[in-house]
Formats: structure tokens, sequence, C-alpha cells
């Protein structure tokens, strides 16, 4: 057994067929869902998707991108004030995604995240588990 508490992303069939803990679902998807489904998050990338989808049910938004990142290179960052704008507006909880890193996930929270998700920092780390530590440990 296991604490594990697994967050499907997309697949409502798979969500089901694992009785997975929770679902992750792009703004458009979670707008055409028919069902209520426990712990969903959904992807936003404006204060109105956020006010829309918290108005809707939304268990948290995934909000992004805070700054620029190599996962989607070209793509400017909309900078902490993002955070702080949605966390002002809705109620639900925030987690902050895009160009996250150890040197930068303090001011994020500081912008009011409840949370951070992090991608490029941690693949592209040399050591991604003492990245993790670091990210732990402050």
């Amino acid at each position: 057994g296991t604490d594990c508490k697994v967050i499907v992303n997309t697949s409502v069939e798979v969500y089901k067929e694992i009785n997975a803990y929770g679902l992750h679902l792009p703004y458009k998807n979670f707008l055409s869902m028919k069902e209520k489904i426990d712990n969903v998050g959904v992807s936003v990338h404006t204060l109105e998707e956020a006010i829309e989808v918290d108005k809707i049910g939304a268990d948290y938004v995934l909000a992004s991108n805070v700054y620029e990142t190599r996962c989607k290179l070209g793509l400017e960052g909309k900078g902490v004030e993002f955070i702080n704008n949605i966390k002002e507006h809705i109620s639900t909880k925030v987690i902050a995604l895009g160009g996250i890193t150890v040197d930068n996930y303090r001011e994020v929270y500081k912008a009011g995240a409840d949370g951070i998700a992090i991608m490029s920092g941690i693949i592209y780390s040399k050591n991604p588990k003492k990245y993790i530590l670091k990210l732990k440990n402050w």
C-alpha cells in the first residue's frame, strides 16, 4: 500500500479506471464536463478563466505562466502580479506554474500562491533530488 495520491491529467476514463485521487483538466475540457468530479483542477491562463472555473467548482487552479519557461520558450511570463490578482478574486487554491525555480519560488509564495508546480527546473537539473530538497527546505 501507499499514501501516494494520483492526479490524472486530462483523461476522465483513466481517472475512473484507476479510481484516482483527482483529475486535472485543460480549461476548455473542464467547461465541457457534464459530471461532477472530486478533486478536479484546471489549467488557466487569464484572470477571467480563473474566476469562471472557481464559480463552476474547480478545487484548484493551475495558473501559468508566471515566468518565461523552457517548456514554452518565447511566451512572456505574466509575473507574480498574475498570481496575486487571481488570489484576490477567487476562493479556491492557486498553484503557480511557469519558470519557477529555486531562485524565485519564494516570491511566488509571497504573491499568494498556495503551491507551485515545476517542470523545467527539475527536468534540466543535474541532480533532481537535490533540487527538490532545496525547494522543501525554505
